[in-house]
């Protein structure tokens, strides 16, 4: 037992150390702290490696094997410490106790706690190989013939003759876990064995739920502050669905896209506060094994082509284009176009085609933003009625060319498409019990105490506070009114803008607006989220300091909040989301407060209001988290009895 033990962790470490190394060489002259390099490199140990493998495969036909693995492993080390050299870093770690730093030992030691503590919980009943849900035997049998044959075919005979069974599925959790039983195999000796195989893989949900503890404090924190942070990634170790569905057991792709989904928004909102190249490096990789490794990427693609459209339409009404801040999205744009080929060759185009209509939509945003850039530069207006008047042209020729071409078709089929995920879409997918309709009832033992419902109605009000009070801090007091106005009666008045929307798509005779506008009619949520967004965009229109982060926040939360308050198989996504959003109101309660004592001056020294609004906040967030952590003894005797006998 220990020797297995032992022999286990040995797998975990030749893929974890070079991920390590490659850390420290990648984010090398950045802010981030040791700590944080450290987890980072982590999550590099969770993707380098094997997405070697797989390339390997995939350009040159190289078998699956444990040597192969230890071979890439050394690869990446060797590559690590060559550019460390060059960069000049020292191998070695020191640490020197200061008593001023006592705070910032104390958040890390908090954090780390709740790293272990998110891990512990999902893996705590993995003592069994027959655990959970049917879904992973399937794709323990892949890793199978990964491991045994070195290569998993396109096509299989199992299956009703004449038909072949598709097998080429996004291969990176298989290549993940087939390494780690390939490096225990042989370490221990040992011939395969199915259940061995099994209980291995039951390593990967709990480890990236480990990783996401610590991606759900560094999105908070970038914007905010490191100890409002802590709430987040306290809430995200206990909330009972992302025990139950990141738990061991559950190792199947869905854990990978949750994942990759959360490091990739987390390392855009870092690359774009920092402007950093390394950073936005780094995202294009997790949008690219985003891809290889789920189906779940599409929603973290279609939340960016969104961001990225809007991003695109405030940077030119503000004049805010930079050559920097345009080559991180481009680089995580190509990240998902450059899956999205090689996925189409994997396949052979069985499932995804080179035109995908997410990938698609992300890169035409991207152009479009592009476009702008360069008609920015170009034109070089100064004011911004000119800029305002030069896009409204824009958009005039746009549809005019419409008109002639179906672009106006693409663009409303693919938005619509992808909202009605969210509606069981034939009889027989009503019979199924993840496809039902997401009812109140659910929530208590999906979120425990944080309701969705409240988050979005919090998100929303706090973004419009903070506009009002910012610009009242502007004494600018007559468009504070008008924001807290139109918003009051924007929420107040929307089954009345509801009717309205409905009559006016009875009259227009024209099938993707009247989808469009049945969407849009059919939840609450849309108008929250156009609120939220026209109140984020007012501040970043008038702040000097441009900050893009409250932006994607609102894109990351609402469309989520719409799938998961529609459909039971969403409900772990928007279990995701109102955590992020519960890190959000948290944030946003500390800036209104900020933007109110700039105007009114309650307190001369502001250091000295933040501190107790910090505290307030941490109070609140502590005695939420201690309230949630009643659900973590019906969490794990949910884990407990879901066995497959």
């Amino acid at each position: 037992m220990v020797f297995d033990v032992l022999s286990a962790l040995g797998a975990l470490g030749v893929l974890f150390i070079p991920g390590i190394f490659a850390s420290f060489a990648l984010l090398n002259g950045t802010k981030y702290s040791g700590f944080d390099k450290l987890v980072f490199g982590l999550i590099l140990g969770l993707i380098l490696v094997p997405l070697l493998s797989f390339t390997e495969y995939f350009l040159f036909s190289v078998k699956f094997n444990a040597l192969l693995v230890l071979a890439n492993s050394l690869l990446v080390l060797l590559v690590s410490f060559g550019i460390m050299h060059y960069q000049k870093q020292r191998l070695g770690f020191s640490f020197k106790f200061e008593n001023k730093e006592w705070k910032r030992y104390a958040v890390l030691g908090l954090l780390t706690l709740f790293i272990v503590l998110t891990f512990y919980l999902r893996f705590s009943t993995a003592w069994s190989a027959n655990f959970f849900e049917f879904d992973p035997f399937y794709y323990e049998k892949l890793t199978q013939r990964l491991v045994t044959d070195g290569f998993v075919s396109t096509w299989t005979g199992d299956s009703f003759y004449p038909h072949q069974a598709f097998q080429h599925w996004p291969p990176m959790v298989q290549y993940l876990t087939g390494s780690w039983f390939a490096l225990h195999q042989l370490f221990s000796g040992q011939m395969f064995d199915k259940d061995t195989l099994i209980l291995v893989s039951q390593l990967y949900p709990p480890i990236v739920a480990a990783m996401m503890c610590f991606l759900m404090f560094a999105l908070i924190r970038e914007e905010y502050n490191h100890y409002l942070a802590l709430i987040p990634a306290a809430l995200f170790a206990i909330t009972p669905q992302l025990v139950t569905k990141l738990a061991a057991g559950v190792a199947e792709q869905q854990p990978w896209g949750l994942f990759t989904a959360l490091l990739l928004l987390t390392l855009l909102v870092m690359a774009l506060k920092q402007r950093s190249y390394r950073i936005a490096l780094f995202a294009g990789l997790a949008s690219l094994v985003s891809i290889l490794g789920s189906q779940q990427y599409l929603w973290p693609a279609m939340v960016l082509a969104a961001f990225i459209g809007v991003q695109a339409i405030l940077d030119y009404l503000s004049g805010s284009f930079e050559k920097k801040k345009t080559l991180v999205l481009l680089a995580v744009s190509a990240g998902f176009v450059l899956g999205n080929v090689i996925m189409a060759l994997y396949q052979e185009q069985a499932y995804f085609r080179f035109d995908t209509p997410h990938v698609m939509f992300l890169a035409s945003s991207f152009v479009f933003y592009a476009l702008l850039h360069g008609i920015s530069k170009q034109l070089k207006l100064q004011k911004f009625l000119h800029r305002l008047g030069a896009l409204a042209v824009l958009f005039g020729l746009v549809a005019v060319g419409s008109l002639f071409t179906s672009l106006d078709d693409i663009i409303l089929t693919t938005i619509t498409s992808q909202a009605q995920i969210a509606v069981a879409g034939g009889a027989l997918t009503k019979t199924i019990q993840e496809e039902a309709a997401t009812n109140a009832g659910i929530f208590p033992s999906a979120f425990g105490v944080i309701n969705p419902n409240l988050m979005i109605l919090l998100a929303t009000m706090l973004a419009v506070f903070t506009t009002a009070a910012f610009l009242a801090s502007k004494k600018r007091f007559k468009s504070a009114a008008i924001v807290l106005g139109v918003s009051v009666v924007g929420i107040a008045f929307n089954p009345l803008v509801d009717a309205v929307l409905n009559a006016l798509s009875s009259v227009v005779a024209y099938p993707p607006l009247q989808a469009l506008f049945a969407l849009v009619t059919a939840s609450d949520v849309f108008t929250y989220m156009l609120i939220t967004l026209a109140a984020a965009s007012i501040i970043y229109l008038a702040k000097e300091e441009k900050n893009e982060t409250p932006l994607l926040l609102v894109f990351i939360f609402f469309p989520i909040a719409f799938v998961g308050l529609s459909k039971v198989k969403y409900l772990v996504h928007l279990s995701l989301a109102i955590v992020i959003v519960f890190g959000y109101v948290l944030g946003q309660s500390l800036r209104v407060l900020e933007y109110f004592n700039d105007w009114l001056k309650f307190f001369s020294n502001p250091a000295h209001l933040r501190a107790g609004v910090i505290g307030i906040l941490l109070f609140v967030g502590a005695l939420t988290v201690t309230v949630q952590a009643q659900t973590i003894p019906n969490s794990l005797a949910q884990l407990e009895m879901t066995r497959i006998p």
